[in-house]
């Protein structure tokens, strides 16, 4: 978690991101552009917002749209609204810390508790792939979650396992960072995929 203050707005990261989405391989696809069904969108109503992983909603928002019968609300209105702000965190994609720059294809809008689950890595694509992975069973991640995690980050699972404990011992700290002071488990397992990579030559 940085230290300064983001000026990138909740509006802005939404309009950056509202058409994309995310197929099976944690892959970001434009969605006018994908000629694959398999694939979920990156927000699913662009006039009630909600976490981008669980789908928490903002009541609170929604409460004022259909209580706007004279002028509806815009979209910037809604989530720069006050409520949306304080439902949904603007959780970096590369962390600030360790070069993340404050700009809306960096940022993803989580609720607190989505937020602290997700790797805090110098790897973009490990971020969408635990992304497309949490989608898929939000409530097994410890589990299931972990080794599809690992599955869909790499095809050669044999290779992988022979270079796992030289990644292990090998980790580079200027890969990963902490999120209000802990290091969850899907950091943990990003930043050694990010070793086992570069083990693999595939960064």
């Amino acid at each position: 978690m940085g230290s300064k203050y983001i000026k990138t707005t909740h509006y802005e990261i939404f309009n950056y991101w509202k058409d994309f989405g995310i197929d099976d391989k944690g892959e970001i696809i434009k969605l006018n552009e994908h000629n694959n069904s398999s694939f979920y969108s990156i927000i699913n109503d662009y006039g009630e917002p909600e976490c981008w992983c669980c789908g928490m909603h903002n009541l609170e928002i929604l409460d004022k749209i259909k209580e706007s019968t004279e002028r509806a609300m815009t979209l910037k209105q809604i989530w720069n609204h006050k409520s949306t702000k304080s439902l949904l965190q603007r959780c970096h994609i590369v962390p600030e810390s360790l070069g993340g720059k404050d700009e809306p294809s960096n940022f993803f809008l989580l609720c607190d508790r989505c937020h602290r689950m997700y790797p805090n890595t110098t790897d973009r694509d490990l971020f969408f792939i635990w992304h497309r992975v949490m989608l898929n069973d939000f409530q097994k991640y410890r589990n299931d979650v972990l080794n599809h995690f690992v599955k869909l980050s790499f095809d050669d699972i044999e290779k992988f396992n022979k270079v796992l404990l030289k990644a292990y011992l090998s980790k580079d700290k200027k890969s990963y960072s902490n999120h209000g002071g802990v290091i969850n488990d899907s950091t943990k397992i990003a930043s050694l995929l990010i070793q086992v990579k570069k083990l693999m030559g595939t960064q």
